[in-house]
């Protein structure tokens, strides 16, 4: 939220929302305080075995059919 809204709504009375969209909605979701460095490694793993999986799976069927 731009400065000049803060200030205003400080001046107002209302309640001031400290960062942004994304510090405070988006943020917990993908690092939640819970999440590990082994559990951010597991799933990191993961994620690049599944992307390879796949990889390999669109390569073999473009040889088949080319």
């Amino acid at each position: 939220m731009a400065k000049d809204k803060l200030i205003l709504r400080a001046l107002a009375g209302e309640a001031v929302v400290a960062g942004g969209f994304i510090e405070r909605y988006l943020w917990p979701l993908v690092y939640p305080a819970e999440l590990t460095r082994g559990t951010q490694y597991a799933l990191g793993a993961a994620v690049i075995a599944i992307n390879l999986a796949f990889y390999a799976i669109a390569l073999r069927r473009r040889r088949r059919s080319g």
